[in-house]
């Protein structure tokens, strides 16, 4: 199976800048990986509409343009709402896309903006990659210290702590340590399979995500699900398929009722 672009060789391909072989493999590639796929068709259909709403005359404001440019508008935030993977595609082309929209998409621009990915999910992917990488030293307390460490995140965090079982799903827990985000204090709990794969969850204050859903986003090589749920973002990090750290998702959340389309 062909190894997985990284994410700028995807959008190349769907900005049409790659030729020959390198296209040829991303299209190898995404044939043998259907979800891919999808995603895929679904930025070019939202390269589409930035376009349409990009062209010269869609700036003439005319009384015959007012109902197209009402329809483009309703299809990005339509978009926008069901896919905010479409934050991939550059942030400056989706700005100017609004802003030629009209002085009517200035809400949807502050909606955009609002879904920007949470700093806390960056930090979260960053300590992962330095921890979970880790082979001397990848926590500060073991899980034989369970309690120890529920009480010294308690104590950070200002809420009671429960520390995940996943064993159920194959991930023994390695240990934890506090850390320090832009929302304050970050409990990072580290888990590991028999491949010795890593995943980690993170518990902060603040608030990123919904309470009703899990988000799962790409961030450099790594898949970050992350959701609202009581007093903390609930943030987990793994090199793995998205679809695979959604179902873990679901059972750190213990909301078997999150949608998952």
């Amino acid at each position: 199976m062909p190894v997985r672009p990284h994410e700028h060789e995807l959008q190349a391909y769907v900005d049409g800048q790659l030729d020959g072989d390198e296209a040829i493999r991303i299209e190898r590639y995404l044939t043998d990986n259907p979800a891919e796929r999808a995603r895929i068709d679904s930025y070019r259909d939202q390269k589409a509409l930035l376009g349409a709403a990009l062209r010269p005359d869609a700036e003439e404001g005319g009384p015959d343009e007012a109902p197209r440019l009402a329809q483009l508008e309703s299809q990005l935030a339509s978009r926008l709402k069901r896919r905010r993977s479409w934050l991939t595609l550059p942030r400056a082309a989706a700005a100017a896309t609004l802003f030629f929209l009209g002085a009517g998409s200035h809400a949807l621009l502050q909606e955009y903006q609002d879904w920007r990915l949470p700093p806390v999910v960056e930090a979260a992917t960053k300590a992962h990659e330095v921890f979970g990488n880790d082979t001397e030293r990848p926590v500060e307390l073991r899980a034989s210290a369970r309690r120890q460490m529920a009480s010294w995140f308690e104590q950070h965090l200002g809420a009671e702590v429960e520390l995940p079982d996943l064993s159920g799903l194959g991930l023994h827990f390695v240990g934890g340590r506090l850390l320090t985000s832009v929302d304050g204090p970050m409990a990072q709990l580290l888990y590991q399979d028999r491949g010795a794969n890593r995943l980690t969850v993170y518990l902060s204050g603040g608030r990123a995500g919904s309470e009703d859903d899990v988000q799962i986003v790409k961030v450099a090589n790594y898949t970050a699900g992350y959701w609202q749920e009581g007093d903390f973002t609930y943030t987990i990090v793994a090199d793995m398929e998205s679809d695979d750290l959604r179902e873990i998702a679901f059972e750190v959340a213990g909301l078997a009722n999150f949608p998952r389309d």
